[in-house]
């Protein structure tokens, strides 16, 4: 599983086995494995506070995260959620829509990368140097992968707390939170076969009320969230005091604060400080690299298929000089959202390249997960239903449920948008909302989901506007690696890490 791409083997599992597996995990602990739409809906809404994240792998989550929406389990997450889900809701998201506007010129922009004051020992290029300029049309090889985390990095940090973390300015050596950030994901894709073996040795119950324990992960994910919690205490000591700046109404804190005030809140349904705190932690170094990975996946598809790229740049060109003869600047979020080559493009990235390929459950009690398609055991019985006992682990592999071919068709590993024109009817009837279950489901779905895709559009719509993007001219094998999300990485070349280089082409 450590050497091939995360979920390669789970595919192989699954089309052989079917929708629910059983494997050895470490030290030879039973897991299920399930990628049936009912046997997934089952544990993620119907009875999806029976089936909790592991303890450990909460305790892991948390060390980096804080308490936030995606820790927390029961009766506290509800709590939470109720909360939070105000501040990203469609109103919510067009109020932040500007500032998305306002970064995607930014990233990739041949005058912005060629500016003296950035660090260009600091730019992963696998060029001797940048040949972009303003009147360039020379294509330029960059790693597409390391602006846009520095992009969505920005943008999370001013619309979470209207903090300016102006990471590609300031490159790796600057703010203190893209700083620590950046120095935890470079450690992660480097960690050895021994450093990943602790992390997963490091959920079992016998560490229960002694973790984290000190690994070099644990000591780079703490510093992490140190570094945000340091900014957002400040950011909240001044909005209590009455000095923080009028940008500051419409950010993700000014919102929860005003949600958990609200006077229809009973005092025992508020979040404490800590809470707070989760939530911003949790969509800063969550919300941002989900993202980022995202975008940079897309890219390397719209690169490997031109004639797709150019259809979905014809359809934003269009739009945009539509909006330009109306005398209007951007697009608003119902335009963004109305194009339709774009919404296949983005729904077909997400399906294929699921910025995280799994999640972890484990039963709280005894229970019985039914199977929307029925299974053969050991024996050649038909198996409809599978029952587990409590602590039963169970991974929900999204990576396997979205490129099932018996479900999405002999070509559910390849990239055709226009499947989302006609889904095949076993995708209609699943259950499965959105069909894909890259932002899961059920109560514990991704409260930010409607924020990441316009986020992703938006910077998608603005570089496909302004660049071309083809693969580098050598032979490049693209493969990914599991670097808590998903990232890709060249197959030669992984002593240097994760990257996505390809080459960009400014347009006339």
């Amino acid at each position: 599983m450590q050497k091939g791409n995360p979920g390669d083997i789970q595919m192989e599992w699954t089309e052989k086995y079917g929708g629910a597996v059983v494997y050895r995990g470490l030290a030879g602990n039973e897991r299920l494995l399930i990628s049936d739409p009912r046997a997934l809906m089952y544990v993620l809404h119907q009875r999806c506070y029976a089936f909790p994240k592991p303890s450990g792998a909460r305790s892991a989550l948390s060390n980096l995260l804080g308490e936030g929406v995606l820790t927390t389990e029961g009766d506290v997450h509800k709590r939470q959620r109720k909360i939070v889900n105000p501040t990203f809701t469609q109103s919510a998201i067009r109020d932040f829509l500007p500032l998305f506007w306002r970064h995607s010129p930014h990233e990739l922009s041949p005058a912005y990368i060629n500016d003296e004051t950035i660090n260009q020992n600091d730019v992963k290029l696998l060029d001797d140097k940048m040949k972009m300029n303003d009147q360039a049309t020379v294509p330029s090889i960059v790693d597409v992968l390391h602006w846009t985390s520095r992009t969505t990095l920005d943008v999370i940090g001013e619309s979470a707390f209207s903090y300016k973390l102006n990471s590609l300015q300031r490159g790796e050596n600057g703010d203190v939170i893209a700083d620590s950030f950046n120095k935890m994901m470079t450690h992660v894709g480097q960690l050895t076969l021994l450093e990943r073996a602790q992390l997963h040795f490091e959920q079992f119950s016998i560490f229960d009320g002694i973790r984290p324990l000190p690994t070099s992960f644990n000591k780079r994910a703490r510093a992490c969230y140190d570094a945000v919690e340091s900014v957002a205490q400040k950011m909240l000591k001044d909005r209590r005091e009455g000095t923080a700046p009028p940008e500051t109404e419409k950010d993700v804190l000014e919102r929860v604060l005003r949600a958990n005030e609200d006077s229809s809140v009973k005092q025992s349904q508020r979040l404490m400080p800590h809470e707070i705190m989760g939530q911003l932690t949790t969509l800063i170094l969550a919300g941002h690299e989900t993202t980022s990975t995202a975008l940079t996946w897309v890219l390397y598809q719209l690169a490997m298929h031109p004639s797709i790229q150019e259809s979905v740049r014809k359809e934003i060109l269009e739009a945009q000089q539509i909006n330009e003869q109306e005398g209007k600047d951007d697009l608003s979020y119902e335009e963004l959202h109305a194009l339709p080559m774009l919404n296949n493009v983005t729904n077909e990235v997400m399906r294929l390249n699921p910025p995280v390929h799994s999640t972890n459950r484990e039963a709280a009690e005894d229970d019985i997960i039914p199977l929307k398609y029925p299974i053969k055991g050991e024996h050649g019985q038909t198996i409809d239903q599978i029952p587990v006992r409590k602590g039963q682990a169970i991974i929900v592999h999204i990576a396997t449920y979205n490129r099932r071919k018996d479900l999405w068709g002999p070509d559910a590993d390849q990239f055709r948008p226009d499947r989302w024109e006609n889904l095949p009817l076993k995708i209609l009837q699943s259950g499965v909302p959105g069909h894909s279950l890259s932002f899961l489901a059920g109560p514990r779905n991704c409260v930010g989901q409607k924020f990441a895709l316009t986020e992703f559009k938006a910077i998608l719509s603005t570089l496909l506007a302004t660049f071309s993007f083809a693969p580098p001219p050598e032979t490049t094998k693209v493969d990914s690696k599991q670097v808590i999300v998903t990232r890709p990485r060249i197959r030669g070349m992984e002593s240097q890490g994760t990257q996505m280089p390809l080459c960009v082409t400014p347009l006339q």
